[in-house]
């Protein structure tokens, strides 16, 4: 997970728009990954993705068509945000062994919503 972020304006509510995923690594495990809003008091969906794929697969050739893939593919995924919150994180988890993957980058859309107000 990554650290719980105000993005410099610490009143300002913050809507979550698509975020982007990039990452290297392949397996057949599907990741999950889930917004994370104010100090873990409040969560958006949590959502599955796939890895990218390397290598070929077998019985579905077609000659002189197929290309084989890298050892380590990078690829982007998106993923459709939801929910609002005052600070962000982002969580990752997988529950596969022996199928290493890494997050390269993290590209998120946040927009303003409203400023909080504090009531005594």
């Amino acid at each position: 997970q990554t650290k719980h972020d105000d993005l410099g304006a610490p009143s300002i509510d913050k809507g979550m728009g698509d975020i982007y995923l990039t990452i290297r690594g392949n397996g057949t495990q599907r990741p999950t990954y889930q917004t994370v809003f104010d100090y873990a008091t409040d969560f958006g969906p949590t959502r599955t993705f796939d890895l990218p794929v390397a290598g070929a697969q077998w019985d579905v050739a077609q000659w002189n068509v197929d290309e084989w893939g890298t050892q380590n593919p990078i690829g982007v995924r998106k993923i459709y945000g939801l929910g609002s919150g005052e600070t962000i994180s982002h969580r990752i988890s997988h529950t596969g062994i022996n199928e290493p993957w890494y997050v390269i980058g993290i590209n998120a859309q946040v927009r303003p919503r409203k400023e909080t107000v504090e009531t005594e």
